[in-house]
């Protein structure tokens, strides 16, 4: 926990701006079946209360407040001395009405705007030993918010560079899913550790902006004076919808070859495909000598 009562005021401000955070969190993990099946979860939040000050045209501030969570979960299981299973969830949300100091400086409270970020998660892994090979085994899907955001309050937003900037009505939205399936097998023979696997990656993405649907207007610099025209007025219209995606595929082969005790010999072989991508020949040979002298 942090109070808000120690850090500093500003140089300029004759008030007392808050700035407080409280954050907790637990972990616990316990034996299902002792030996066999584990279990772990994770949580943690997050609550800040940040003034951000505002120096014209008259001297205030704005209470940006953050509210984050986290949790994990995940079981791990042994079916036997050859096969281990561990399945582990993910997710994370945060909100905000002040990410990145939007509103401060001239920036004012009605230009503020709510954030939000939030991503969610699932991945399943195997692992698996057959004989003298190993087997790695996972499969995963991940989707995501990285960017959204709205204006509290929408409305025209009027700029007056160096004196005041009042309104806004831009909006931002981004989802991104990712699906990936990766299987690596492994194998030590004499003087040689043989690894050789594939990845499948599948990808996409839907992206919504509008930069100011209610139109921006720009003044010169400094106060406002008696019949004043704006330099310049901005208005965004237009479909603003973009939706992408891509595969991306690879495969490789390494060798790692022990000639000495003390020189090893790296050789590999790798392959990547990507759909949006019009080189079809991307071979990547590997060649690698490492010495250790000691």
């Amino acid at each position: 926990m942090r109070p808000s009562g120690i850090q500093a005021a500003p140089p300029v401000s004759t008030f007392h701006v808050p700035n407080q955070k409280l954050q907790w969190g637990s972990t616990i993990g316990v034996p299902i079946r002792r030996g066999r099946t584990n279990f772990l979860t994770s949580y943690e939040q997050l609550h800040q209360e940040r003034g951000a000050f505002i120096q014209s045209p008259t001297t205030g501030f704005f209470t940006g407040k953050l509210d984050s969570y986290i949790g994990l979960a995940r079981i791990d299981h042994k079916w036997s001395e050859h096969q281990f299973t561990t399945l582990r969830f993910n997710g994370d949300y945060l909100t905000t009405n002040n990410l990145n100091d939007t509103v401060g400086g001239f920036v004012q409270s009605s230009a503020a705007r709510t954030d939000v970020q939030q991503s969610v998660a699932g991945q399943l892994t195997q692992r698996s030993l057959f004989a003298t090979w190993l087997n790695d085994f996972r499969i995963s899907y991940a989707s995501a918010l990285p960017l959204w955001y709205s204006p509290i309050t929408p409305s025209i937003s009027i700029v007056r560079p160096s004196y005041a900037t009042t309104g806004g009505s831009s909006l931002e939205h981004l989802r991104t899913g990712a699906f990936q399936v990766m299987d690596t097998m492994s194998k030590t023979w004499k003087q040689h550790q043989f690894t050789f696997g594939g990845d499948y990656l599948h990808e996409k993405a839907g992206y919504n902006f509008i930069s100011t649907p209610l139109g921006t207007y720009t003044f010169a610099a400094g106060a406002p004076t008696s019949g004043q025209m704006p330099l310049r007025y901005n208005v965004t219209i237009g479909n603003s919808n973009l939706s992408y995606g891509q595969e991306l595929m690879s495969a490789h082969f390494q060798d790692d070859w022990k000639l000495t005790p003390r020189f090893t010999a790296n050789l590999g072989l790798r392959y990547d495909y990507q759909s949006n991508a019009s080189g079809r020949t991307n071979l990547q040979p590997r060649l690698g000598l490492a010495w250790n002298p000691f």
